[in-house]
C-alpha cells in the first residue's frame, strides 16, 4: 500500500510537466492492458533470463506534425517485477537489487524528441531515467507503430522502444559479472486519446493514477479493449 501511494505521488508530479502544449497536440493516457515492459539479462554466459513489470502508468502528448513538441512519461511499480520465479523476484525486490521498499518506482520523463534521419516514424527520445533512486540522462530509440480507432471507438496511438541500460550505472552491482551488467529492455505501449475539457486548451490527461490498477478502464481512461 505504501509503495502504491508513493507511485501515485510520483505519477501525479510528473503529469504536471505535460501541461501547456500547443492546441494541435493530442493527450494520451497509457493503457496498461496494452503496455508491455520486458527485460532480459545474461545468466553466467549460458543463457538469457527474461522478465517483465506488470504495473505501469503514464501519459504522453503527440502531434505527427510536430514530434519535437511531444512529451512522454512512464512510471513503473518496481515491486511488480516478474521473472517467473517467486524466490528470485523477492530477491530482486530486496536491497541487493531494486530495493523496492525504499525506491518504489522506476520513472522516465522525456526532455526532447528528434526525428531520425531517413527513418520515417522513428525518433531519438531523450529524457531522465530514474532507477534505484539514481537519475541519468538517456536517449532511447522510439518508433511509432500506428494509430486509429480501437474496436470500441476509443482512439489509440502506439509506440515501441528497444534499448539497454547498465544496471551498475544505477547502483545495482550485486552478482556482477555472473549476472550481466547490460539489461535489454523492450517497451511497447498504447495510449488512449483524451478529450480536451471545454475552454481548457490542450492540457495533458493525468496518467493512470495507480500503477497497481492493471484492469483497464476503471477511472483512468484505460481499456483492455
Amino acid at each position: 500500500m505504501v509503495n502504491t501511494l508513493k507511485a501515485v505521488a510520483v505519477a501525479a508530479t510528473l503529469c504536471v510537466t505535460l501541461h501547456g502544449n500547443s492546441v494541435q497536440a493530442a493527450n494520451y493516457t497509457l493503457d496498461p492492458s496494452h503496455t508491455s515492459i520486458i527485460f532480459g539479462i545474461n545468466h553466467l554466459g549460458y543463457s538469457f533470463t527474461y522478465g517483465r513489470f506488470s504495473k505501469v502508468s503514464g501519459a504522453f502528448v503527440w502531434d505527427d506534425a510536430n514530434p519535437a513538441g511531444g512529451q512522454f512519461q512512464i512510471v513503473i511499480d518496481a515491486s511488480s517485477i516478474d521473472s517467473n520465479d517467486t524466490s528470485r523476484d523477492e530477491h530482486l525486490r530486496g536491497p541487493d537489487f531494486f530495493n523496492a521498499n525504499q525506491f518504489p518506482t522506476i520513472a522516465f520523463q522525456s526532455t526532447s524528441i528528434t526525428p531520425m534521419p531517413n527513418k520515417p516514424g522513428s525518433f531519438n527520445l531523450s529524457g531522465n531515467l530514474t532507477i534505484h533512486g539514481v537519475t541519468r540522462q538517456v536517449t532511447i530509440p522510439l518508433k511509432k507503430l500506428g494509430e486509429g480507432n480501437g474496436p470500441f471507438g476509443n482512439y489509440r496511438s502506439g509506440f515501441i522502444c528497444q534499448t539497454s541500460v547498465r544496471r551498475s550505472d544505477y547502483g545495482m552491482t550485486t552478482m556482477l559479472p555472473n549476472i550481466g551488467d547490460d539489461v535489454a529492455i523492450t517497451i511497447s505501449f498504447e495510449g488512449i486519446r483524451q478529450a480536451a475539457a471545454a475552454g481548457s486548451g490542450n492540457k495533458a490527461a493525468s496518467p493512470a493514477a495507480d500503477p497497481g490498477n492493471n484492469s483497464g478502464g476503471q477511472g483512468s481512461g484505460s481499456s483492455s479493449r
